[in-house]
């Protein structure tokens, strides 16, 4: 999932250059505007791919917590509090904590692109956003300066 949320927060950044080029355009030059639902759905599109990351996620950490501790206690001895004899194989390797440290980064990427995307969506969505564009004063998004039309 981590590579799809890439793979579809890049189409997002096509899609705010085709509203720049929009606002950059002349007018009557005919650069398309971009319609406001199109932009919803694929930022709402986005979150559920962060969502379903986040849950695969998830499910995969506690996997692998459980592995480590399946590990830590196979080898602990009858009283687990008593540092055993030296040169006693660990099965808990380094690699195991890189493990846990890439999954709780994963974790942290789609949480970050999902926040973000939530914002996007609360300024495009409530129309918010008008005062970033140009021509700032209007009403519904489809104001003369804005890049996104409303129908």
């Amino acid at each position: 999932a981590g590579f799809l949320s890439t793979a579809w927060n890049w189409s997002l950044t096509r899609l705010a250059s085709r509203m720049q080029s929009y606002l950059d355009s002349v007018p009557g030059e005919g650069v398309p505007k971009v319609k406001k639902q199109n932009v919803v759905d694929t930022v709402t599109k986005g979150m559920l791919i962060n969502v379903l990351g986040l849950g695969s996620t998830l499910l995969g950490i506690q996997a692998l917590v459980g592995v480590l501790v399946a590990k830590t206690l196979s080898n602990a001895s009858a009283n687990p509090f008593i540092q055993s004899a030296a040169g006693v194989y660990n099965p808990v390797l380094a690699l195991d904590v890189f493990l846990v440290q890439a999954a709780t980064n994963t974790l942290l990427g789609h949480f970050l692109s999902l926040v973000c995307s939530l914002w996007l969506l609360n300024i495009v969505g409530e129309g918010r956003g008008l005062r970033f564009q140009v021509g700032g004063v209007g009403g519904g998004g489809g104001g003369s300066g804005s890049p996104l039309s409303s129908s």
